[in-house]
């Protein structure tokens, strides 16, 4: 006897899939810092920040990398883009082609991205307010972008993407400054490798609100107390792993400007360990 299995299409409720999909876990400088991925995979090489707490929050950010065409920009707009069994180029940030999308989403309501490519602009926007009133995935295509923050720039540019957050519900107004202390840290930090020579792209330049972020590296290498090891490289199944040791000074050696500098939230001594980094973008510390 041959059982013939039956199936239905049994949809989500996007409305809840909504909430599900924004409480992933992402801090403010951490979403951030997963949409400026993007932009060095781009070989962007200036990414402008713009960020304002009133009269309503507002969060803008420029780079001048390659830019997408309309189809290409409907398709980095959709969730699960790229498949991560895809194979990437070495120096490709991304990975499940959903960190534009789910880092926007934990921050706001409204993700608007203007993308020009050779002087043609093209623009999509998810407004998830609107997405849980129809139900669907209703990707829109506004008639009106002016006065949007950064864009008279973008208009400047042959080649640039814009990203731009609207209806902010995830941060608090009032603490509005830590946020941006925060993000200038985390960016100094995480970015350094870039920031400091570029080694793997153009050297990028980050601006927070017309104000440079200045690299910080954890280990000190200017320091003449700084112990730096010889390298060793370890191979893992078709891949090479590069670890690099070193010796910080000891506190007494250090001024007490750069004790606090070096010690960062963690402190001093729990800011020693390990440091991991792919395409030399800090991932892990």
């Amino acid at each position: 006897m041959k059982i013939v299995a039956k199936s239905e299409v049994v949809s989500p409720n996007i409305k809840n899939f909504i909430k599900s999909l924004r409480d992933i876990g992402y801090s403010f400088e951490v979403a951030v810092a997963d949409l400026i991925d993007n932009s060095i995979t781009a070989r962007a090489s200036h990414v402008k920040i713009h960020t304002v707490a009133e009269p309503e929050m507002f969060f803008s950010m420029l780079d001048d990398g390659g830019g997408m065409s309309d189809s290409e920009l409907v398709e980095a707009m959709r969730l699960a883009s790229r498949s991560p069994e895809e194979k990437r180029g070495k120096d490709d940030l991304g990975r499940f082609g959903l960190g534009l999308k789910t880092a926007s989403f934990s921050q706001c309501r409204k993700l608007t991205v203007l993308s020009k490519r050779d002087d043609i602009l093209s623009i999509r926007q998810w407004d998830l307010d609107y997405i849980s009133q129809h139900n669907k995935w209703l990707l829109i295509t506004p008639d009106n972008y002016e006065g949007l923050p950064l864009v008279e720039e973008l208009n400047r540019l042959k080649n640039g993407t814009l990203v731009v957050w609207e209806t902010i519900d995830r941060c608090k107004q009032e603490k509005f400054s830590d946020y941006i202390q925060n993000l200038r840290s985390h960016l100094a930090l995480v970015f350094h490798r870039f920031l400091e020579t570029g080694e793997r792209f153009n050297i990028l330049k980050i601006s927070l609100n017309n104000n440079p972020i200045q690299p910080f590296n954890p280990f000190n290498v200017n320091h003449p107390a700084t112990q730096q090891i010889s390298p060793e490289k370890i191979k893992l199944f078709d891949s090479i792993i590069q670890v690099q040791p070193f010796i910080l000074p000891h506190h007494s050696k250090l001024s007490p400007q750069d004790y606090e500098q070096y010690a960062t939230q963690e402190g001093y001594v729990k800011s020693q360990g390990f440091y991991l980094y792919r395409a030399g973008r800090l991932l892990i510390h």
